[in-house]
């Protein structure tokens, strides 16, 4: 956010202009407006106040679901038989063959494809001469001194990218995805972003390849138009795009280049000897789950997490972002000790470590987090 892109609350705002913007112009339902408004009410009663709240991705996930729902016979959900005719879509119109189907996956395409173009507008205003993306570049740096990194992004913006130019990011020199590249690849020097990137784009309108495009000026297809959707499990058609959001993420990225990185952070999990995580909600199961499944063993290397919150215990009863992080991480949220300001706490039991300063405050201290990440067992001290 201080490199001036979006937060998750602001990309909810916009998604939601968006959704209305497709709606009035086609005159059709805004189904992501009214599933916002039906999400919230579900789960509006005190007893699931722990729940995280409604946001743009969750949505979207509810449209995929739908779209799937009102599909008529053979594809489709068969669990609609139990509901017959009693199946509805207040406020939405009744279904006519295909037709709520593929308005569904329109708004999803355009909503992405607005999300692309957004974030893409973002990166080529970011200032490379900033107080900010200096000291966020200087973390980089010094990490890539004392150590050889890999680094895996879920962020579409191109920062990371302005950061390390230089890194290989699976794709060679025309642009083409290089599978075997980043499966056969022993050194590290990477930069892989899972979930999509504004440096994405189709190679055409009728394809479904992604390449890689570094000039943001160019012309870049983030989405076929709800024309040609994949074909996943149960028979779920999921959008063509340059960007994994939503639900159904397992079968998203089996398409490439994002079911090759996810390979490749398995991988590279279990190779690794520290892992630092930054900025991270935690709210991606496939990557917890590799999380997870890397420190379910003896040998734990040390983990790192830098984030931006109020210095305090875990509370995994209160706290969504808490309570999935302790479980990814096999801890508790009761083993952590701090320094005095409370900017890093550091839970020697389970070799964890946390800057509570964020990303760019993380960056006024760089030597701590070496320290950390080479030797968390004795950190206590050394983050004070």
């Amino acid at each position: 956010m201080p490199l001036m892109f979006p937060s998750v609350g602001e990309l909810n705002q916009l998604m939601r202009t968006w959704a209305k913007v497709w709606a009035d112009a086609y005159r059709w339902p805004d189904y992501f407006g009214e599933l916002w408004n039906a999400l919230d009410v579900y789960q509006s009663p005190q007893v699931y106040s722990w729940f995280p709240p409604v946001n743009y991705e969750r949505v979207l996930a509810s449209m995929l679901a739908l779209s799937h729902w009102v599909t008529p016979p053979p594809a489709g959900d068969p669990l609609r038989m139990i509901f017959g005719d009693k199946l509805r879509l207040s406020p939405f119109p009744e279904p006519i063959a295909h037709g709520p189907a593929i308005t569904l996956r329109e708004q999803i395409g355009y909503l992405l494809r607005r999300l692309a173009r957004h974030m893409r507008d973002d990166t080529r205003r970011l200032d490379d001469h900033s107080f900010a993306f200096l000291q966020y570049r200087t973390l980089f740096e010094r990490l890539r001194e004392e150590f050889e990194i890999g680094v895996f992004s879920l962020n579409y913006d191109g920062a990371a990218v302005r950061a390390m130019p230089e890194a290989f990011n699976g794709f060679d020199a025309c642009g083409r995805f290089d599978p075997a590249a980043v499966h056969q690849r022993e050194s590290l020097d990477f930069l892989y972003q899972i979930h999509g990137s504004v440096h994405y784009s189709l190679r055409s309108p009728s394809s479904t390849e992604i390449c890689w495009r570094s000039d943001l000026d160019g012309e870049f297809i983030d989405d076929d138009g709800a024309i040609g959707p994949r074909l996943a499990s149960e028979w779920k058609l999921l959008p063509v795009a340059t960007i994994v959001a939503g639900g159904f993420k397992l079968d998203q990225l089996l398409a490439e280049p994002f079911h090759s990185f996810q390979a490749a952070l398995i991988r590279h999990l279990y190779d690794a000897d520290a892992i630092l995580i930054a900025g991270y909600g935690f709210t991606d199961v496939h990557v917890n789950r590799a999380l997870k499944h890397r420190l379910n063993g003896a040998e734990r290397p040390p983990v790192m997490i830098v984030d931006k919150r109020t210095p305090g215990a875990l509370s995994i009863a209160n706290e969504p972002w808490a309570a999935a992080l302790c479980d990814s991480l096999l801890t508790d949220g009761w083993s952590f000790k701090g320094d005095r300001g409370g900017h890093w706490e550091v839970n020697t039991v389970h070799r964890i470590a946390l800057c509570n300063d964020g990303m760019l405050g993380a960056a006024q201290s760089p030597e701590v987090i070496e320290r950390l990440l080479e030797n968390v067992d004795t950190a206590v001290d050394s983050a004070g």
